[in-house]
């Protein structure tokens, strides 16, 4: 599969959060933590990618 679209780093901090809250929740059982507990959130660094198509590989058989 191989998706199209427009990739952007996410600047706004809340919106950093609201991107790594699910990611947290999943991987550190740890959801809804706040901005303070990252050691550096600076050094965090989040892609919003806007898939405008997706292509994919057909099975033939």
């Amino acid at each position: 599969m191989i998706a199209y679209g427009k990739a952007q780093i996410v600047l706004d901090k809340i919106e950093v959060l609201r991107a790594l809250n699910p990611i947290m929740e999943k991987y550190v059982n740890k959801g809804d933590f706040e901005m303070g507990e990252f050691t550096d959130p600076d050094n965090t660094c989040v892609v919003k990618i806007k898939v405008n198509s997706i292509s994919r590989k057909q099975n033939i058989d």
